[in-house]
């Protein structure tokens, strides 16, 4: 009795809970007239996955806290602090989408495509006589010739293609000094690449599927996951809401796991004892590595748990930590000075037992960080914090999917609808409010210039 006593008072059912919850109202989502591209039914597919991924966590709890206690969490109730945190913010963040897109669920009660488009139709019938297609066309590949020039500047400057392929697993360092230059071309192709995917689905979908293809390898080249996966996530988000509704088929199932097994296997490549990692079985691999490959990407117990240890012995910030958003614009060439922007940096510095006072310049701090997402409100304030922090976002989220709604579903709103809330909802941190900023304006005034009118 008092064995399971404890296991209640530590929450180690919490994420199968929410496994079968979430397993629910995922299928029902789907099912419903928005389809599960809408921000509560991506926020539910979200969650399922990610207290999925924590059932094994928990389920391998000893293997957890001990990977756990490396980080300097010492007292296993962090972890249980850290599940509930788990639980509550994905609860929150899915009632409070849910309840806002409620008015447009009432509104459309059939296919989100189709309705969409008659409510739409004689604006769309208006801007089609507006628009130049051919001018845009040729602005868009402008943009991606772009977009290639700089993937050509940075592989010429890390000593070729050939060179870069052959030391792949230490692409990092080779790409050092030149992210701003990734970024760029990688936002070029991307956008680029969903305007002519969008415009020739409308007419010969294969060919739109081949260019979709073309654009994916062109970024895994970059050795990167997530650029790819990205692209063919805004993909499918436009053909959802401005053609069909998107259904499980084999085909879409049968893509899911190749895109799968291609980002793990790339994800194997990092490891330099790569060739040691295939002849394991699968019971073989550590712990920590398989969760370093699959579990970091859909689940933050251990992030968390740090975090909660942390301040439970130390004061909240009450606002310090997002002051470097202020600096965040200002060149560093400008300003030697300047505090580090993206807080994960704090975080790796709390694993050390580094005493961290926002803000504070990078040289006080490790060189690289571990996103705290949604813990950026728990570390301004608590509880309190959380909450607001992830009430905020998830009504930030909503109002970029209503502008996606009333623009006719260009693909510069699909395109940020889909940054805002791809793998999940994006939060308040110093960083993403940044990135939000950056990628808004950037996009946007992209579309303003090619179409020559604002993309609203």
């Amino acid at each position: 009795m008092e064995a399971f006593i404890n296991y209640i008072i530590q929450l180690h059912w919490l994420p199968f809970v929410g496994m079968i919850t979430f397993a629910v109202i995922a299928i029902l989502e789907y099912r419903s007239c928005l389809g599960i591209f809408s921000p509560s039914g991506l926020t539910s597919l979200y969650a399922f996955i990610k207290f999925s991924v924590e059932g094994l966590l928990v389920v391998n709890y000893t293997s957890l806290a001990s990977l756990a206690s490396i980080y300097g969490v010492s007292d296993q109730q962090y972890i249980s602090k850290a599940i509930l945190i788990s639980f509550s913010v994905s609860s929150l963040s899915y009632i409070i989408l849910w309840k806002c897109s409620y008015s447009m669920r009432s509104s459309y009660s059939q296919s989100i495509g189709y309705k969409f488009r008659k409510a739409l139709e004689p604006r769309l019938k208006k801007n089609k006589r507006l628009w130049v297609i051919p001018r845009i066309s040729f602005g868009y590949f402008v943009l991606f010739i772009f977009g290639v020039l700089f993937l050509l500047v940075i592989f010429q400057s890390a000593g070729g293609i050939i060179h870069y392929i052959s030391n792949f697993a230490i692409r990092t360092e080779m790409l050092a000094g030149y992210g701003a230059a990734v970024k760029f071309s990688t936002l070029f192709i991307q956008l680029a690449i969903l305007y002519f995917f969008a415009i020739k689905y409308k007419t010969t979908p294969i060919s739109a599927c081949i260019i979709l293809l073309a654009g994916m390898l062109m970024l895994f080249a970059l050795g990167g996951r997530t650029a790819p996966i990205f692209l063919i996530f805004t993909s499918l988000v436009y053909v959802h809401f401005h053609h069909k509704k998107f259904n499980i088929t084999l085909r879409a199932f049968s893509l899911f796991i190749i895109l799968f097994v291609g980002a793990l296997f790339i994800s194997l490549l990092r490891f330099k004892n790569f060739d040691s990692l295939l002849q394991m079985q699968l019971s073989e691999v550590p712990f920590d590595i398989w969760f370093s490959i699959i579990g970091v990407y859909f689940t933050y117990i251990i992030r968390d748990s740090v975090i909660i240890s942390y301040f439970s012995e130390n004061d909240f910030w009450y606002g310090s930590g997002l002051l470097s958003f202020l600096y965040a614009f200002i060149p560093r060439a400008l300003y030697s000075e300047k505090p580090v922007v993206d807080n994960g940096a704090y975080v790796i510095a709390m694993t050390i037992d580094q005493q961290v006072s926002p803000p504070m310049v990078p040289d006080e701090l490790p060189a690289y960080g571990w996103p705290e997402s949604y813990m950026s409100g728990y570390m301004e304030a608590g509880w309190i914090g959380l909450f607001l922090g992830v009430s905020l976002s998830c009504y930030l989220v909503y109002f970029i999917f209503s502008r996606l709604v009333k623009s006719g579903f260009k693909i510069e709103w699909v395109f940020l609808y889909c940054f805002f809330i791809f793998r999940q909802p994006l939060y308040l941190t110093s960083i993403d409010l940044f990135n939000i900023i950056f990628h808004s304006i950037f996009v946007l005034s992209i579309g303003f210039l090619i179409r020559k009118k604002f993309v609203l």
